[in-house]
């Protein structure tokens, strides 16, 4: 949106008289006005409806994991990983973690996926061989995240191993 919003500007700025300048900027502050209270709208809106998306699938989760539980014949329960403690943790924690992971994250994914599409069909409209820039520094940094989330995960697994 931020290459839109510099095209409103310099057409603005781009006149001599007076007059269309001060009707510009008037027409341009009501488009921004009614922009802003559109986008809080929208970020309240998917926030919300995320959370209680979240909250929805947190319960059922946690619904359908203690129903297996209680199926479990009694030598289930003489292992030590599957504690009262153990067993009342992962009620507790696993389905806060999607719970958590449908919430926000979920959501600032989408905006983020939306606005890189959007910004790459914006690019192709406007010059091809600039979006084939963008793009390929787009895929780079991409597999960039790809080797550090794959080398996190590694040290995550050691960190667990040395733990235990």
């Amino acid at each position: 949106m931020a290459g839109f919003f510099y095209h409103l500007q310099s057409n603005v700025l781009s006149s001599l008289n007076k007059e269309i300048m001060k009707q510009d900027t008037r027409q341009n502050t009501i488009f921004y006005l009614i922009l802003g209270i559109i986008s809080s709208f929208s970020t309240f809106a998917s926030g919300s409806l995320f959370g209680m998306v979240g909250a929805r699938i947190s319960m059922r989760l946690r619904i359908a994991v203690f129903k297996n539980i209680l199926r479990q014949d009694m030598s289930f329960f003489d292992s030590k990983c599957h504690s009262t403690g153990e067993l009342t943790e992962r009620l507790a924690n696993d389905a806060e973690d999607v719970r958590a992971a449908i919430d926000e994250r979920l959501a600032s994914a989408m905006q983020g996926i939306i606005s890189l599409s959007a910004a790459i069909l914006v690019a192709f409209l406007f010059d091809w061989r600039m979006a084939g820039i963008g793009v390929a520094i787009c895929a780079i940094l991409i597999i960039m995240q790809i080797i550090i989330l794959q080398y996190l995960k590694i040290i995550d697994q050691k960190n667990i191993k040395v733990t235990e």
